[in-house]
């Protein structure tokens, strides 16, 4: 037993190669970057009228499914400024190992405007290595990857700061209403359904429900228009015109 453990601790500290994907730095540059008042990571702010929140996790294959095929287009509603994107991080939802010790070094990555980058990297990691994905080193070299700095990175994974971002969101995602686990998507805080009320999960239905919401927002507030055809202005008779002088 003891050489097994001293094993696995020589594997998870083993150099781990943390290659970043393609463009996981330029697409988020010129996007403003904020936070939630729960310290979760946000693209865009919280005056856009569209908030979307992504309930994810590290550690779960549907979540980086369902990132690979929406995050692009989310990105660029952003950079419209039509939408916010919100992550909301969960963990222990999937099956890939050390699913927590990737929510805290993403939660890390983001004291350094680090997090967006990284976690394209997680998932990235978790579609090529599965159960290799999140070893401790690897994790560490992703930051070094990023130019962050690794001694402000090793400060914050000592501390507990991580874990009340981590607390906060699974108080968040037990008080949803249709949360039914990762990925699950809101809009304005409601997670949109389908017609048989169940909480819509793919990529197409959902990024057709934030346009029918962005479109909605467009509209609110515009007047109608008036055809000037359609309502003839009113000809003045000479009865009406001789009084209207008589008067004056």
């Amino acid at each position: 037993l003891a050489a097994l453990a001293a094993t696995a601790l020589i594997l998870a500290n083993m150099p781990s190669d943390a290659t970043l994907p393609p463009d996981a730095v330029a697409r988020y540059q010129g996007v403003t970057q904020t936070h939630t008042a729960e310290g979760y990571p946000r693209l865009g702010d919280g005056t856009i009228p569209v908030q979307v929140a992504l309930y994810s996790s590290f550690d779960c294959t549907a979540c980086r499914t369902l990132h690979e095929e929406i995050m692009g287009d989310l990105i660029q509603r952003v950079r419209d400024g039509q939408i916010a994107v919100t992550f909301v991080p969960l963990y222990g939802s999937g099956s890939i190992t050390n699913g927590r010790g990737a929510a805290r070094a993403a939660m890390c990555a983001d004291q350094q405007d680090g997090f967006w980058p990284y976690q394209d990297a997680l998932f990235f990691w978790q579609g090529r290595d599965g159960n290799q994905a999140f070893t401790e080193s690897r994790l560490k070299s992703g930051i070094r990857e990023l130019g962050l700095d690794q001694g402000a990175y090793e400060v914050c994974a000592r501390s507990g700061t991580p874990d009340e971002v981590l607390n906060s969101a699974r108080t968040s995602a037990a008080a949803l209403l249709n949360f039914v686990g990762t990925p699950t998507v809101t809009i304005n805080g409601v997670t949109p359904v389908d017609e048989n009320a169940q909480p819509i999960s793919g990529a197409p239905a959902l990024l057709v429900a934030i346009d029918r919401a962005i479109e909605a927002n467009a509209n609110r507030g515009v007047r109608p228009t008036v055809d000037p055809a359609a309502t003839p202005a009113t000809e003045a008779t000479p009865e009406v015109t001789a009084e209207a002088t008589a008067t004056s």
